[in-house]
């Protein structure tokens, strides 16, 4: 419960700090209870429908050698983004480099919460 606390948290901070250090040029995000809600809806929607979507896909992403993929997470994050009051994303390269941006973070909070349950 700690590390999912810790990652929603990250994710959150990491939303609103796209948000906020780009002035809203990648992604708008109206405070940070939206931001929050986002990062829980994005948990939400790539830990249950991308699983799925990405296996239904599997065949088109082999064949394009993953930009497929791609494009999956990032239908995924417009998806969050239409969901969520108070996010908006701006554009679709902007949206690529909004969610890079996070799934860093995300990736980084995941490392390193997983890494202390190993010692």
């Amino acid at each position: 419960m700690v590390r999912f606390i810790v990652r929603m948290l990250v994710s959150g901070a990491a939303v609103f700090g796209v948000a906020y250090f780009s002035n809203g040029a990648l992604l708008h995000v109206d405070g940070w209870l939206a931001a929050f809600v986002f990062a829980l809806i994005l948990g939400f929607v790539n830990g249950f429908l991308r699983p799925i979507v990405q296996l239904l896909a599997l065949p088109l992403s082999i064949l394009t050698l993953g930009i497929f993929a791609l494009l999956i997470n990032l239908g995924l994050f417009y998806l969050a983004a239409a969901m969520t009051p108070g996010v908006q994303t701006v554009g679709f390269w902007q949206s690529i480099a909004a969610a890079l941006i996070i799934a860093f973070f995300n990736g980084l909070a995941s490392w390193t919460t997983e890494r202390g349950d190993h010692h």
